[in-house]
């Protein structure tokens, strides 16, 4: 049970009515009902946002995320057995009616609105949206495909793929990765093309796409622009026109601290929906729990570094061929590292790693966000990761990427 279940990749994926998600995993409960925690004690439930316990506990390292249960949900606001209370055995006499105060500005973080490392984002409009995220993951349904299952399939049935072959080169073609997006940052150049180009992401529907949390964190330096459709990232280098899209909102995933490289993953919706060509079309998202073989074809793609000592950046789009790394195996390489604050914990199960075995290829700087993948026979992308961080470019160290599937 994982304590970051990223809900909002399915529900606003698919426009889906917030009803669907109420959801149990044991009998039904109630916000307001008596309920056992994971010790066997007895807990009130709480709307997440309103568990001091939890959001506490989590960060003080008190509890972990598998000490989570799940009582429900209220449209898209998850409901956890909270610590909070502690009813006992001789409340259960009579129907559960613990009064909780709910206070609206208070739910809207996960964390203290005072913590300076809650980095939850804002909109336009100055709001927030951190409310769309729960805390633990969906119970699947035996026989039943998962919301964003069934996007797959609609994508794969309603948008046709070129299907082309990864070989070993590096360029791209347009058309191979329709699902890439260039996040475009203010710059002080002036024409069309005044933008750096220093994060990627992942069209995962007409109106979403999906990147790390670290690259729309940062306050005085978030993107505000997003490009599909191009592989190479000025306008005028190919006759493919580029779609350029505004931002109208970033969701970063409410666990996400900047000192941290846990939960590096977040979600920005586009100003409009783009428009589906040969050239522009969502990628499918990976369910599948668990390290992928080690033998599978992993690409990962991006305009990041293609020099390891100049750091020069990529005028394509590259792709780049990797292994997947078992995470306890991973785990112990980076063990053998000096200690880092930013993984007090080690890798964790929101976590993967990949890299390239000859160690002449790997994600690189500007690569950030952008999708590791496999590309099923259908010619259609399943993201399986997030570039998240490496040591450095092209090592013997595994790069890590946040796993989709955990969220």
């Amino acid at each position: 049970m994982t304590f970051g279940y990223f809900i909002a990749i399915v529900a606003l994926l698919l426009n889906i009515s917030p009803n669907y998600v109420h959801l149990t995993t044991e009998a039904d409960l109630y916000e307001g009902s008596i309920c056992r925690l994971k010790d066997g004690t007895f807990g009130v439930c709480k709307a997440h946002s309103q568990c001091k316990w939890a959001w506490e506990g989590y960060k003080d390292g008190k509890i972990s995320y598998a000490d989570i249960v799940r009582c429900t949900f209220v449209g898209t606001t998850e409901i956890i057995c909270c610590g909070d209370e502690r009813p006992r055995e001789n409340d259960f006499t009579s129907p559960s009616t613990v009064s909780i105060n709910r206070n609206d500005e208070d739910m809207i973080y996960f964390f203290s609105p005072n913590n300076d490392n809650n980095e939850i984002n804002h909109n336009d409009s100055g709001g927030t949206d951190s409310s769309i995220f729960t805390t633990s993951p969906r119970t699947r349904i035996e026989g039943k495909l998962r919301k964003c299952e069934e996007a797959c399939q609609r994508f794969m049935e309603k948008y046709q793929t070129l299907t082309f072959q990864i070989l070993g080169g590096e360029e791209t073609s347009p058309g191979d990765f329709p699902h890439m997006a260039a996040l475009g940052y203010p710059s002080e150049e002036v024409g069309d093309d005044a933008y750096l180009w220093n994060c990627g992401g992942t069209l995962i529907s007409e109106e979403y796409v999906l990147t790390a949390a670290h690259c729309v964190s940062n306050p005085t330096a978030r993107p505000t622009i997003i490009r599909l459709g191009k592989v190479t990232l000025r306008s005028n280098d190919d006759t493919v026109t580029a779609q350029d899209i505004g931002i109208s909102k970033i969701i970063i995933h409410p666990l996400y601290k900047s000192s941290r490289n846990y939960h590096d993953i977040a979600l920005i919706k586009l100003a409009h929906p783009a428009e589906m060509n040969d050239n522009v079309k969502p990628a499918c998202l990976s369910t599948a729990p668990g390290d992928a073989p080690e033998d599978a074809h992993l690409i990962v793609t991006g305009w990041g570094s293609t020099s390891v000592e100049r750091r020069e950046k990529s005028g394509v789009l590259l792709k780049t061929n990797l292994t997947s790394v078992p995470l306890d195996k991973c785990n112990r390489t980076f063990t053998d590292l000096p200690p880092t604050r930013h993984l007090p914990n080690g890798l964790n199960e929101g976590q993967l790693c990949a890299f390239d075995v000859a160690r002449k290829k790997d994600a690189c700087e500007g690569d950030s966000g952008g999708p590791l993948q496999t590309i099923g026979e259908s010619g259609f992308a399943t993201i399986i990761g997030v570039t998240s961080f490496g040591i450095s470019c092209a090592s013997s160290t595994p790069g890590v990427y946040a796993r989709v599937s955990y969220y």
